[in-house]
């Protein structure tokens, strides 16, 4: 007999020989999933003590407050499955409470104080809460899985289904495509003149500009004075040019349109450099694609750079510092000097990345350029890129002029001429930007203190350190992108200031004419040149030997200038 037909038949035994108890007992024991109702007598063993309850009132047995009511098989359920061992146990004591109910003759009160007494583990409904609680947490858990692995699946259908009409779109694309160039050049392939005369040649998938003013008018209508204007040069050096750029710039045509030719390569950057123009206007102007005009540009300024830089912009042999110091010492009484040095700085717009260090003492954006030129004007040493705040001193010392100058090299002869009976050699004249050093004199600064000497060393520095601001006034007045604010990259800006310096020398040099309204452009620039000077803790002190001995020959040459005159 299990522990639930035990109590049921106890039950039933009690509710026959006690007629007058109510049918709540009754219907407890023969309905255990009625809600439970102990009597005063009964009393529930669950391990932490016994405790009386009334059957008549509204509480449940083991259960808490505003909790729902539970029978004793429902709390038994709940609680968890007893073991078959504690099941045994408790229908053998059962039955031995029967016997000696039986035997010892029960009376009606004693059968009313009737214990029952349920045999569960301890903290049952805690336990079955917690299982609860568990089960719930599990299933909520594998619903979010499933959600999760559905919308992933959904998501990645989605992706592949993306990916898969574009790349059906692209390979109909790419076969249209493919399909039109081939009926395109079938079409150029098969077409012939319908006259004798040799036709053009049709370009195939590209816009075919009008290069009516390029073939006609340059080429067979342009004036000298229309060359000089437009390119800066003459027609024969244009040529001339062409022909030393052409292993670098030579094109061959191909089967779908002929190469830019060369000239009209040159021509374009040339007209850029002039003028400084947009991109646009030469683009319509030449019949050519904006992107083709800042190509040539771009490679003919590396041309220029590559080829013609060794023969125009190179270190001056001997023979030609000795030319270089008579032509100073004759034309402007300055003896023993090669060449003056000198800053321009060139406008630009912002750069994408360290704009400050490109602001200059002006108030402008700028790179600075350092040139040293001959007593004729002719660039023989450029140093180009630099920011605009950086210091003139600092870029001579990252020149290869200072390694030359501070070694001897080219400005050391041998043997040194003989000057106020001391041995001199070669030197160069600066601004006040520049330190002091026994091969590059400047000017005394400028004060009421000065000596007649240092005055007059003053005096003829200024006339012949002029060939150096003279040589940049020509510069910027021939080639105006380097006048104006420059709107190509920072890694183009160097290489085409290298190219215009390269240009200069070869129009100087092959007795190009300079047209002086070129200058009122320069002249009347709204942005001045910075002016800089360096502190005087940096001059060399044997260096003011040197000058102290120019200020007394300066003197006596004066002096003897008075006395012939008189």
């Amino acid at each position: 007999m299990t522990h639930y037909s035990a109590l049921t038949q106890r039950f039933s035994n009690w509710g026959t020989q006690n007629p007058g108890v109510g049918d709540q007992q009754a219907r407890l024991a023969l309905n255990p999933t009625a809600p439970l109702h102990c009597s005063s007598s009964c009393q529930l063993n669950t391990g932490e003590g016994k405790r009386r309850i009334n059957p008549d009132s509204t509480a449940d047995c083991g259960a808490r407050p505003g909790e729902q009511r539970l029978s004793v098989r429902q709390a038994a359920l709940q609680g968890g499955r007893v073991t078959e061992a504690e099941e045994k146990k408790e229908e053998e004591e059962e039955e031995e409470e029967e016997e000696e109910a039986d035997g010892g003759g029960w009376t009606h009160s004693r059968k009313a104080e009737l214990r029952v007494t349920l045999t569960l583990r301890p903290h049952t409904h805690t336990a079955g809460v917690m299982a609860s609680d568990d089960t719930l947490r599990s299933l909520m858990f594998t619903l979010s899985y499933v959600l999760m692995k559905r919308r992933r699946d959904v998501t990645s259908a989605d992706a592949t289904r993306r990916r898969e009409v574009q790349r059906r779109v692209a390979h109909r694309q790419y076969f249209h495509q493919r399909h039109k160039r081939m009926i395109m050049m079938m079409i150029a392939q098969t077409s012939r003149p319908i006259t004798e005369l040799p036709a053009r040649p049709t370009r195939v998938w590209s816009n075919i500009e009008s290069t009516d003013w390029w073939e006609r008018v340059v080429m067979r209508e342009f004036q000298p004075s229309d060359w000089l204007e437009k390119f800066r040069m003459t027609k024969e050096t244009f040529f001339l040019l062409c022909g030393k750029l052409k292993p670098r710039l030579n094109r061959q045509d191909t089967r779908l349109r002929p190469a830019l030719p060369l000239e009209k390569r040159v021509a374009v950057a040339l007209w850029r450099l002039a003028s400084n123009v947009e991109y646009r206007t030469i683009s319509t102007l030449f019949g050519v694609g904006r992107s083709t005009v800042c190509k040539c540009v771009r490679d003919v300024c590396h041309a220029i750079v590559l080829l013609l830089r060794p023969l125009y912009l190179r270190t001056p042999s001997e023979q030609e510092l000795e030319d270089a110091a008579r032509l100073f010492a004759t034309r402007w009484g300055f003896p023993h000097c090669v060449g003056a040095v000198g800053s321009l700085h060139v406008p630009i717009i912002a750069p994408s990345s360290n704009t400050d260090n490109y602001w200059n003492s002006r108030g402008w954006l700028s790179v600075v350029t350092q040139g040293a030129v001959n007593g004729l004007g002719q660039f023989w040493d450029v140093c180009a890129g630099f920011p605009g705040s950086t210091e003139h001193s600092a870029i001579l010392q990252n020149s290869t002029l200072w390694a030359r100058g501070c070694d001897g090299g080219f400005l050391l002869r041998q043997p040194p001429l003989d000057f106020m009976g001391h041995p001199l050699g070669f030197l160069m004249l600066g601004d006040a930007g520049y330190p002091l050093k026994s091969w590059l004199l400047k000017g005394y600064p400028e004060s009421s203190g000065l000596t007649a000497g240092q005055r007059a060393f003053n005096r003829r520095l200024e006339r012949a350190r002029s060939v150096v601001d003279q040589a940049f006034l020509r510069l910027r007045a021939r080639w105006q992108c380097l006048l104006k604010r420059n709107d190509c990259r920072m890694d183009v800006v160097p290489t085409m200031i290298l190219a215009c310096c390269v240009l200069h020398n070869v129009c100087e040099l092959h007795g190009d004419a300079f047209a002086e309204r070129w200058e009122e452009a320069v002249r009347h620039e709204e942005s001045p040149q910075p002016a800089d000077e360096v502190s005087p803790a940096a001059d060399d002190p044997q260096a003011e030997e040197v000058r102290a001995r120019y200020c007394q020959y300066f003197l006596q040459q004066e002096a003897q200038q008075r006395a012939l005159t008189c």
